[in-house]
């Protein structure tokens, strides 16, 4: 146990740039940006009757962070969620498109999506 708690206490002073993983939150994540992001199964969708506007705010910063993938598929409020995701590519004029190739469960996303 002793060891488990010296590895998480020296892995929260990691550097993120040479981070294989980093877990963080929706508001911690605001100015950054990841090649690949995954966003968790705790965001609720405009539909839900507890959604808020801070909420959809947060949830875009999140999508937003993400450079060439996007994986919603633990996302329960998008439609067909569990059975793909799509990357995405990052336009010229700073919007974002579909890439070619949608990714199944199981997948990798393939390289330079």
């Amino acid at each position: 146990m002793y060891r488990l708690l010296k590895a998480l206490e020296h892995a929260g002073k990691s550097d993120e740039r040479t981070a294989d993983l980093i877990v963080t939150t929706g508001h911690k994540a605001k100015g950054k940006e990841w090649a690949s992001v995954s966003l968790a199964e705790d965001f609720r969708g405009p539909d839900s009757k507890h959604f808020s506007s801070e909420e959809g705010n947060l949830l875009y910063v999140a999508v937003t962070r993400a450079i060439s993938a996007l994986d919603v598929s633990r996302c329960s409020f998008i439609p067909q969620a569990s059975k793909s995701y799509v990357p995405i590519v990052r336009n010229r004029d700073g919007g974002y498109r579909p890439a070619q190739h949608s990714v199944q469960d199981g997948e990798d996303a393939p390289p330079n999506a």
